[in-house]
């Protein structure tokens, strides 16, 4: 998703949208969430244009649109608060094993210890 100007190649889609109809945001989500690569055919995977345009979704009011994208938004950044603290854990799991099977391997383990 991109904002900005670009130049779009030809195995590329673009969307071009009204402003005070729709929100880029929740289009970008809109269109991820459609997992558009289940119509990918081909030795060089290409998404047939023909396919896509029979696609019928609804678009909710441009109000509705930017409260989808403020919930979505929020609880993304709650899911990726939670991965990092998981992978920071993972982390100190991973060097707590470490540092118990250098003890063990070195014989510094005790029974009363484990």
């Amino acid at each position: 998703m991109t904002s900005s100007p670009c130049w779009v190649l030809d195995v590329a889609y673009y969307v071009n949208f009204d402003k005070e109809k729709y929100d880029l945001a929740f289009l970008y989500h809109l269109l991820k969430h459609l997992n558009l690569k289940q119509f990918a055919r081909g030795v060089k995977p290409g998404i047939s244009r023909s396919q896509v345009y029979e696609l019928q979704v609804i678009v909710p009011q441009l109000k509705t649109q930017k409260q989808i994208v403020q919930i979505l938004e929020s609880k993304f950044a709650h899911l990726e608060n939670l991965t990092q603290f998981v992978q920071q854990s993972l982390d100190k799991l991973h060097k707590l094993k470490s540092a118990l099977l250098t003890q063990a391997f070195k014989g510094e383990l005790e029974n009363d210890k484990i």
